[in-house]
Order: structure tokens, then sequence, then C-alpha cells
């Protein structure tokens, strides 16, 4: 897994953007490699991390799939 629960209590700024973007980029190249990530967004509401990433299978589908999820 990425270990997002970590950072949930992390001062929320671009640094952590940049680090959270990295390892769910890097988790999901390395467990799913056909997924060709578009987009990742996120937003820290006090404790609660909500996460949307926009995605399409390569080889498979030629449409935008989008996956959210919160952490809390």
């Amino acid at each position: 897994g990425v270990g997002l629960r970590r950072y949930l209590f992390e001062m929320n700024d671009e640094q952590l953007a940049t680090v959270i973007r990295e390892k769910i980029v890097t988790q999901i190249a390395k467990y799913e490699p056909l997924a060709d990530i578009i987009d990742i967004q996120f937003k820290m509401v006090e404790n609660d991390m909500r996460i949307r990433i926009t995605y399409r299978l390569k080889d498979v589908i030629y449409e935008q799939a989008v996956l959210e999820f919160s952490i809390t």
C-alpha cells in the first residue's frame, strides 16, 4: 500500500501534495501497470483526506475512469 494514513496529521502544503502524488503513482505503476494516470487530486479537510484519481487502462478501455475515496 501507499501508507496514506501516516499523512493525515501532517501540514497540508504543496510539498506534502507532491510526496503523496509520487507515492500513489509509484504504487499504481508497480501493482497495476496497465493503469495510465491522468490526474490525481486530493484535499485535506481536518482529519479527512479525500483523494480522486482519474485514469484509463492501457489497451483495455479508452474512456477515463475515476476512483474516489476518503481516509479518516
